[in-house]
């Protein structure tokens, strides 16, 4: 089991909690880690701090901290991107470290609140990654292109190694190997675009909702030049996956409703003020479409790799939840009543 000690230490090293902050006010450190060691750190006179380790693995599937310390550094550099992605307080080739809000909510707690039904939530989201995608573009080649998600290879040969150790996906994937995903995943690795930074994973625990309505993201770790689709289509993802949506009929007012309204805001947002010039002349960011049927397969895709997140689990009490997302991926991937 590991404690939150190492990185406790670490952040004393920076020198943003010193040894008389401790003995003072005391501190409480907690670990949040999942796919890599993060801590949080809150001190007793209210300041609270976010402590992630480097993590040198080969395997950046899950994502790399190398890859969010180019967006920290890019937002460092670009004012313009600096509310979307929060500035770092401390940031070299060993930790990472960020401030902590406490009373800031995810967009995930206010949507349980609101309902999964709530447009203004979702026009907020599409203008917000909208707003993101659109100032970024400038500076796309500042972040790694780590190529398009590893879910669109889940049935290919060269699958990552995860797939094949793990009893459980190695038994999803074994089911579909047989069914249209075959054809279709690599299909959808071939429309890849790279115009653009994307976030790469936003669930709604990595949307952050602050008190004034302003939408930020946290959790860069999977970013990369990439397709804006992605982004989009990880979104309508989390209201289909958060909802009681079990098959196409059921998908239809998320689709109709939230969904429709974020692609909406998503088109019809330009940045809030132009991104500043590059170096070289470059002609100024468009409003570019984004197809909904790419948006659609995004979705599809990222609702496919929640599935195979339950089954790598192992968990049977968790069949029946795989189960559904299996349905929503075929749903939104072939059945053209739910289609744009």
């Amino acid at each position: 089991m590991r404690t939150p000690g190492p990185l406790t230490r670490s952040l004393l090293a920076t020198g943003l909690v010193t040894a008389a902050d401790i003995h003072t006010h005391g501190i409480r450190a907690v670990d949040t880690s999942r796919s890599h060691d993060v801590v949080i750190v809150e001190v007793g006179d209210g300041r609270g701090y976010v402590v992630k380790q480097a993590d040198h693995a080969d395997d950046d599937t899950q994502g790399s901290p190398a890859r969010e310390r180019a967006i920290y550094r890019l937002a460092t550099r670009h004012p313009e991107l600096a509310a979307l992605a929060p500035l770092p307080r401390h940031i070299d080739n060993d930790i990472l470290v960020l401030d902590y809000r406490a009373a800031t909510r995810t967009v995930a707690e206010v949507a349980v609140d609101n309902g999964w039904y709530d447009g203004t939530l979702a026009a907020a989201l599409g203008r917000t990654i909208a707003t993101w995608h659109r100032a970024s573009r400038p500076y796309v080649d500042e972040v790694p292109a780590a190529g398009a998600p590893w879910i669109y290879r889940a049935l290919d040969p060269e699958r990552p190694a995860y797939t094949r150790t793990n009893v459980g996906v190695a038994r999803l994937l074994a089911r579909l190997e047989v069914g249209p995903l075959v054809d279709w995943l690599p299909e959808q690795a071939d429309l890849w675009r790279t115009d653009t930074v994307i976030h790469g994973d936003l669930r709604f625990d990595n949307c952050l909702a602050g008190p004034d309505g302003q939408i930020s993201f946290i959790d860069w770790e999977c970013t990369t030049q990439g397709d804006p689709a992605w982004d989009l289509g990880a979104l309508i993802a989390e209201l289909l996956s958060l909802s009681p949506a079990t098959d196409a009929k059921s998908c239809a007012p998320i689709l109709t409703g939230p969904a429709r309204l974020l692609l909406k805001a998503y088109a019809e947002t330009t940045p809030a003020r132009p991104a500043p010039a590059p170096p070289a002349p470059a002609p100024p960011v468009p409003a570019e479409r984004v197809p909904a049927e790419r948006v659609f397969d995004a979705a599809a895709a990222r609702l496919l790799l929640r599935a195979v997140q339950l089954a790598g689990r192992g968990d049977p009490t968790l069949d029946a939840e795989l189960d559904r997302h299996l349905a929503l991926t075929m749903a939104l991937a072939f059945d053209s009543s739910v289609r744009p």
